[in-house]
């Protein structure tokens, strides 16, 4: 059965609507509140003092604030990368998740060990 009255087409546009500026909002929230994270400990004299070189104090602020340590190295990023919002490529085709992944450095990325000499144990330079 096809629907051929106005106003169903005009309320099915309308929730349509409602629903993209929805999923925005809420990502747009999600996205000022990782930058927020980020800001309040790059701008903390004390969090900058002791966790220099310290992964231990990140790691407490972990377990007190139940944010993965994770996130709270991604929030630092993004805050050091993006300072101001308004530079923020793709407009409101961006996420987290596009943040994550397409513009903050790879942090998950597990370097293999050097490849070592079976006999000496040193590590064999790579030929070039």
């Amino acid at each position: 059965m096809e629907i051929t009255e106005n106003w169903i087409t005009e309320l099915a546009d309308d929730l349509h609507g409602f629903y993209t500026e929805g999923i925005h909002h809420s990502r747009w929230e999600l996205i000022r509140t990782y930058h927020e994270i980020g800001k309040r400990l790059v701008q903390n004299d004390n969090f900058r003092k002791y966790a220099a070189g310290n992964s231990g104090v990140l790691s407490q602020v972990t377990l007190l604030s139940g944010i993965k340590e994770r996130e709270l190295y991604r929030a630092i990023q993004f805050y050091d990368k993006y300072p101001d919002l308004d530079f923020l490529p793709d407009g409101k085709n961006i996420s987290w998740h596009k943040i994550v992944n397409n513009l903050l450095p790879d942090t998950t990325e597990i370097k293999a060990p050097p490849e070592t000499c079976p006999t000496c144990g040193q590590a064999i330079r790579s030929k070039r």
